[in-house]
């Protein structure tokens, strides 16, 4: 065997290729006793689910030849029939859905609050008062040690209050 060329030996053994090219139609992943393998999204697959129509038809061709098989008397025929007849339900339109209706946003105000170094609110002013608010912010700056800045602060406004009274 020693003596035996490269060649030879070659011819002897069968030949095994690395790559034999994609898994062919109709089979899940690589033939048997292929070297290809399997990435990992291609051997957790599950298999495709077949459509609604074709399940449907299946379960009706078997009920069908279930009812055909049986050679009983013609009056369970009649019965098994009425039986089939039954299980079977009228086609309905599907419901109309009615589009969902969203709220309005609420409505916004715009204010004027003065907050300290911690972003804490310190004051708050409405909008038509900026001589104030600028008023309360040097109070602020001169009395206390820190940082203190006015910014435009906007909320919800509140529900009007009615002004009907008990009638």
């Amino acid at each position: 065997m020693g003596s035996e060329t490269t060649d030879e030996m070659r011819l002897r053994s069968p030949v095994t290729k690395s790559w034999q090219g994609p898994p062919q139609p109709g089979t899940r992943g690589a033939a048997i006793g292929s070297n290809y393998t399997l990435t990992r999204k291609q051997a957790v697959m599950a298999p495709r689910p077949r459509p609604l129509e074709q399940k449907k038809a299946s379960t009706e061709s078997a009920k069908r030849s279930k009812v055909k098989g049986l050679k009983t008397k013609p009056a369970a025929q009649e019965k098994t029939k009425k039986a089939a007849e039954k299980t079977v339900m009228p086609q309905r339109a599907p419901a109309k859905r009615k589009p969902r209706v969203k709220p309005p946003p609420p409505r916004m105000r715009a204010r004027w609050g003065i907050f300290n170094n911690a972003m804490n609110q310190v004051a708050i002013f409405d909008y038509s008062q900026r001589a104030a608010a600028d008023a309360k912010l040097a109070q602020l700056r001169a009395d206390h040690k820190g940082l203190y800045y006015m910014q435009v602060v906007k909320d919800e406004m509140p529900a009007p209050v009615s002004q009907d009274g008990p009638a």
